[in-house]
């Protein structure tokens, strides 16, 4: 079996992330994102008490749990950056350090706030932490602990930036300032900046036995499915 170092020899350089301001063209990359069942609570069984003149049943009560009510987004905002990497963390920090309260919306294809990319094939690569691709945490170059994230989510609320995630875009109109994600959705803006950064390359002539034991490393999930691959 490889070792982490011999399987980390094989993979490629991470790609660098772009961004760019909206032309006459457009970029869209789609991902596929996992749809997670709402999760029911679980009656316990019935008590049923017999006596020799009546027969009685008695439930006990099950807790409600009260459902989060769904993210509303703006229709119209005087930003909107698609993608969610490095670059559009750094649009946004510029934006607030010029604009204090111009609305904000950041879409991206994957599932997570904006986060580091190096780490996930260096620090991250190498802890010794079993549980270090659920807690997403290393020791950086300071000797401190450090999150793979930029923000958290409620960060990026507080600082007044929509966050769209595990949506990809489908459309945008330069002419109407209107962009459409892929269920449907359309919101207008002011101001619109592409930074969706780079896809890996990937070999089209594999077979389809060979593709199921390849895989890419350039992303969170990779690095999710590598690491414990790598350290059985």
């Amino acid at each position: 079996p490889l070792s982490r170092a011999m399987l980390f020899s094989l993979l490629p350089r991470g790609m660098l992330s772009s961004a760019a301001f909206i032309g006459l063209s457009f970029f869209t990359v789609h991902t596929a994102h996992a749809e997670q069942d709402p999760v029911a609570p679980v009656a316990s069984d019935d008590v049923t008490a017999t006596t020799t003149e009546t027969t009685a049943t008695s439930e006990v009560p099950v807790e409600v749990v009260p459902e989060v009510p769904a993210k509303k987004y703006a229709p119209s905002y005087k930003y909107i950056i698609v993608g969610a990497g490095t670059a559009a963390h750094s649009a946004f920090a510029e934006i607030r350090r010029h604009d204090k309260t111009g609305t904000v919306l950041m879409i991206g294809a994957e599932a997570h706030v904006p986060y580091m990319r190096p780490p996930l094939s260096k620090e991250l690569w190498a802890s010794t932490d079993d549980n270090v691709s659920h807690t997403l945490k290393f020791t950086n170059y300071l000797g401190k602990e450090q999150s793979l994230e930029y923000k958290s989510p409620e960060t990026y609320e507080k600082l007044g930036c929509d966050l769209l995630l595990g949506h990809a875009v489908v459309d945008l109109d330069v002419n109407n300032k209107t962009i459409t994600v892929d269920d449907g959705r359309s919101f207008s803006y002011e101001k619109c900046l592409l930074a969706t950064g780079g896809q890996p390359r990937e070999v089209p002539q594999l077979s389809a036995d060979i593709k199921s034991k390849v895989s890419t490393f350039r992303s969170l999930a990779d690095f999710q499915k590598l690491d414990p691959i790598s350290r059985n």
